[in-house]
C-alpha cells in the first residue's frame, strides 16, 4: 500500500516560490538540504539540533532558523515526520512488531512511538497496519 510522503510534501511546498518572501540564498538552501540528508541517513540514531549543528559546523540557533525558513518546519518536527513516514512503510510492508519498528526508525521507546503515531495519524500503529493491508 502507498503511504503519504509528508516530509517530501513539506520539502516540495517549501521549495515553491512565494512571491511575498525574498529569495532564499543558495548557502541556506544547501545547509537545509544537507541537514535533511543527514537526518534521512541517520534516522535511527539520536539526532538532535545540537548534534546536527555540530556535524554541519553551524550554531544550533542558526541551523534552526535557516531550516525552518527553507523547509517550513523545525528540524525536530521534520525528523519526526521522517520517522513516522518510515514507520508507515514498515507497518504496511513488513511483519516487524511495533517495538521493532519503533527502534528501527529511531524512537526512544515503543510507547513514545505509539503515542506520537496516534497523535499524528489518529490511529494506533496496529490499526494502521490492519487498515492498509
Amino acid at each position: 500500500a502507498k503511504h503519504k510522503d509528508r516530509a517530501g510534501s513539506t520539502i516540495a511546498a517549501a521549495m515553491l516560490d512565494d512571491p511575498g518572501s525574498p529569495p532564499v540564498a543558495p548557502h541556506v538552501v544547501r545547509l537545509a538540504e544537507d541537514a535533511s540528508r543527514y537526518m534521512r541517513e541517520h534516522l535511527a540514531e539520536n539526532v538532535d539540533l545540537s548534534s546536527l549543528s555540530g556535524v554541519l559546523a553551524v550554531s544550533p540557533d542558526y541551523l534552526g532558523r535557516v531550516f525552518k525558513r527553507h523547509m517550513g518546519t523545525t528540524p525536530h518536527q521534520f525528523l519526526i515526520d521522517l520517522r513516522l513516514e518510515a514507520a508507515e512503510g514498515l507497518l504496511a510492508e513488513t511483519n516487524l512488531t511495533v517495538t521493532q519498528i519503533a527502534w528501527r526508525v529511531g524512537f526512544a521507546s515503543p510507547s513514545h512511538f505509539v503515542t506520537t503515531f496516534r497523535a499524528r495519524m489518529g490511529t494506533t500503529p496496529l490499526e494502521f497496519r490492519r487498515r492498509v493491508r
